[in-house]
């Protein structure tokens, strides 16, 4: 049988390396863990995470063609972690752009000149991204996703 005074003698170490091998456990991380933080993760009920969430708001021209499409992006851009409103009208963006900062103007290209004057009078001025008549549906969230990359720190 084994001397209990050695076995005694030996619990300070084997204590010790039990204590540096349970501190150094946290920093360890496995192979993929480093693609499931936050934004970048796999949640498969969503097809698409945005990487730099925003707040949005979407110029729907009620005599558009594209109107129908225009206004089902908001609940799309919500569903990518986004806040998104709509707006129909020139008065009615420049309202929301005076009553809460937004990050980004959405809207049909060709009506986002007539809407210059409200984005401009704003401080800061929202990034503008124009949509062209039938994008993909996660091409959008992609440029989304490139234009905000410069305005995040």
């Amino acid at each position: 049988m084994e001397d209990p005074v050695k076995a005694f003698r030996a619990l300070p170490y084997v204590v010790t390396i039990a204590g540096v091998l349970a501190a150094s456990a946290g920093a360890l991380e496995a192979c993929g863990d480093k693609f499931v933080r936050v934004g970048r993760g796999g949640r498969f009920q969503r097809g698409y995470v945005a990487i730099y969430p925003s707040s949005i708001v979407v110029f729907v021209n009620p005599s558009s063609a594209d109107a129908s499409t225009m206004r089902k992006l908001p609940s799309t851009l919500k569903a990518a972690g986004h806040k998104a409103i709509s707006v129909s009208t020139a008065a009615a963006l420049a309202d929301a752009l005076r009553e809460r900062r937004y990050d980004l103007v959405m809207g049909e290209a060709d009506d986002l000149p007539s809407l210059a004057g409200a984005i401009a009078a704003v401080s800061p001025a929202p990034a503008v991204l124009p949509v062209v008549a039938g994008p993909a549906k996660y091409q959008i969230l992609v440029d989304i996703d490139e234009a905000m990359a410069g305005t995040r720190p």
